[in-house]
């Protein structure tokens, strides 16, 4: 049996983290320890480094955020939003912030019921919240050369699950992330810090909860697949014959 270790699932800033016992780097050629595919960012923008784009600008390994062959379809994002009523008024108890949270449509589902119980209450938050936490429904994810206004890479705070997910702050700007080059290539570059807003009760329930609920699935006798010729992932094809061993989801509620 595989057991993955907690830290694999914890959120890290660099594309290409949260894999067992490694360093963050690139995702080429390292599996798939946790079923779904890395997140991949669409036709390359003409910006930013190609290791994290589609087609013949990058990694094709694992296709494009609309690989039919991905675990939980194509990729989409939800807009995550504080409760009007904390940021709203005269005075307002946290700061506004607009995050998305990108991953397979199921994973997705798992996170925006567990923000929703989680984040909206005040035994964790520290405030009182009459209405929950803003979640929009689920939308394509395209990548920045074909929706600009939706996550882009240099907005990532957070990366889990072998960066299958990702967290993304509206507003942040992490010039290390559209720097063509990988972690393991330069090890000592350092992410932009992140704002103000991050340190807050509210970002910091959504980050957390991001890790502890999100699904983590592992395989064993599943029919390889190959993207393309020169792929070298082997992945499970479709549910008939798929052999799932295992499914855990983490969700650890808070205690009041």
């Amino acid at each position: 049996m595989l057991v993955a270790e907690i830290h694999t699932l914890l959120p890290f800033r660099r594309y290409g983290s949260g894999y067992p016992n490694a360093t963050a780097k690139s995702v080429k050629g390292r599996g798939l320890p946790f079923f779904f595919y890395p997140i991949r960012y669409g036709r390359y923008p003409n910006y930013g480094p190609t290791y994290i784009y589609d087609n013949e600008y990058g990694n094709d390994e694992y296709g494009g955020p609309g690989n039919k062959h991905r675990p939980g379809g194509h990729l989409h994002y939800i807009t995550i939003q504080p409760p009007k009523s904390l940021v709203e008024g005269p005075y307002p108890d946290i700061p506004s912030m607009t995050l998305y949270a990108v991953a397979d449509e199921p994973t997705l589902k798992a996170i925006k019921s567990a923000v929703q119980w989680r984040c909206s209450r005040s035994g964790f938050t520290g405030w009182f919240a009459p209405d929950k936490v803003r979640v929009s429904k689920q939308k394509k994810f395209k990548g920045p050369a074909e929706d600009p206004n939706g996550p882009v890479p240099e907005q990532a705070a957070s990366y889990y699950r072998g960066s299958s997910v990702a967290l993304f702050l509206v507003g942040y700007n992490n010039t290390a992330q559209v720097i063509d080059y990988t972690f393991q290539d330069h090890p000592s570059l350092e992410d932009t810090p992140l704002p103000s807003v991050a340190d807050t009760p509210f970002f910091q329930c959504i980050n957390v909860t991001l890790g502890e609920s999100i699904p983590l699935v592992i395989t064993m006798g599943a029919v390889p697949y190959q993207h393309n010729a020169a792929s070298s992932v082997a992945a499970p094809q479709t549910l008939p014959v798929m052999l799932l061993v295992l499914v855990l989801v983490i969700w650890r509620m808070p205690i009041w």
